[in-house]
Protein backbone atom coordinates (compact mmCIF):
# COMPACT_ATOMS: atom_id res chain seq x y z
CA UNK A 1 0.00 0.00 0.00
CA UNK A 2 2.89 2.38 0.76
CA UNK A 3 4.36 1.81 -2.70
CA UNK A 4 0.98 2.60 -4.29
CA UNK A 5 0.80 5.89 -2.38
CA UNK A 6 4.31 6.80 -3.55
CA UNK A 7 3.33 6.11 -7.16
CA UNK A 8 0.14 8.18 -6.83
CA UNK A 9 2.02 11.10 -5.26
CA UNK A 10 4.59 10.95 -8.05
CA UNK A 11 1.83 10.99 -10.67
CA UNK A 12 0.19 14.06 -9.06
CA UNK A 13 3.49 15.91 -9.05
CA UNK A 14 4.02 15.08 -12.72
CA UNK A 15 0.49 16.21 -13.64
CA UNK A 16 0.88 19.50 -11.83
CA UNK A 17 4.30 20.07 -13.38
CA UNK A 18 2.87 19.41 -16.84
CA UNK A 19 -0.01 21.80 -16.22
CA UNK A 20 2.29 24.57 -15.04
CA UNK A 21 4.46 24.11 -18.12
CA UNK A 22 1.39 24.31 -20.34
CA UNK A 23 0.33 27.47 -18.48
CA UNK A 24 3.69 29.06 -19.20
CA UNK A 25 4.82 29.10 -15.59
CA UNK A 26 7.05 26.05 -15.77
CA UNK A 27 10.37 27.78 -15.30
CA UNK A 28 9.49 29.56 -12.06
CA UNK A 29 8.07 26.40 -10.41
CA UNK A 30 10.59 23.93 -11.77
CA UNK A 31 12.67 23.41 -8.61
CA UNK A 32 9.94 23.88 -6.01
CA UNK A 33 8.13 20.90 -4.48
CA UNK A 34 4.44 20.59 -5.26
CA UNK A 35 2.08 20.69 -2.31
CA UNK A 36 -1.45 19.43 -2.88
CA UNK A 37 -4.30 20.28 -0.54
CA UNK A 38 -7.74 18.82 -0.02
CA UNK A 39 -10.76 21.12 -0.21
CA UNK A 40 -11.09 21.40 3.61
CA UNK A 41 -7.37 22.22 3.86
CA UNK A 42 -7.79 24.97 1.25
CA UNK A 43 -10.73 26.45 3.15
CA UNK A 44 -8.71 26.48 6.38
CA UNK A 45 -5.82 28.22 4.64
CA UNK A 46 -7.71 31.39 3.69
CA UNK A 47 -9.86 33.14 6.29
CA UNK A 48 -13.46 33.64 5.21
CA UNK A 49 -13.42 30.90 2.57
CA UNK A 50 -15.71 27.91 3.08
CA UNK A 51 -15.36 24.39 1.73
CA UNK A 52 -18.47 25.03 -0.36
CA UNK A 53 -16.83 28.07 -1.98
CA UNK A 54 -13.63 26.14 -2.75
CA UNK A 55 -15.67 23.29 -4.25
CA UNK A 56 -17.63 25.74 -6.42
CA UNK A 57 -14.43 27.39 -7.66
CA UNK A 58 -13.07 23.97 -8.60
CA UNK A 59 -16.27 22.91 -10.37
CA UNK A 60 -16.42 26.23 -12.27
CA UNK A 61 -12.81 25.73 -13.41
CA UNK A 62 -11.54 28.88 -11.69
CA UNK A 63 -9.15 26.80 -9.59
CA UNK A 64 -7.47 23.79 -11.13
CA UNK A 65 -7.77 20.52 -9.28
CA UNK A 66 -7.07 16.84 -9.74
CA UNK A 67 -9.85 14.41 -8.94
CA UNK A 68 -8.74 11.27 -7.14
CA UNK A 69 -10.81 8.14 -7.50
CA UNK A 70 -14.29 7.62 -8.86
CA UNK A 71 -17.75 7.82 -7.37
CA UNK A 72 -19.05 9.45 -4.21
CA UNK A 73 -15.89 8.95 -2.17
CA UNK A 74 -13.53 10.66 -4.61
CA UNK A 75 -11.68 13.79 -3.56
CA UNK A 76 -10.27 16.85 -5.26
CA UNK A 77 -6.68 17.86 -4.66
CA UNK A 78 -5.70 21.46 -5.32
CA UNK A 79 -2.20 22.80 -5.91
CA UNK A 80 -1.47 25.10 -2.95
CA UNK A 81 0.45 27.63 -5.05
CA UNK A 82 -2.37 27.91 -7.62
CA UNK A 83 -4.96 28.26 -4.86
CA UNK A 84 -3.08 31.08 -3.15
CA UNK A 85 -2.38 32.73 -6.52
CA UNK A 86 -6.14 32.86 -7.22
CA UNK A 87 -6.79 34.90 -4.06
CA UNK A 88 -3.86 37.26 -4.71
CA UNK A 89 -5.39 38.56 -7.95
Amino acid sequence: MEKANEIINSMFEQLVTLQTILDGRGECLKDKPVEMLSIPECAALVQGVSTHMVRQLVLEGKIKAVRTGNGKRSKYLVNKADFLHYFQK
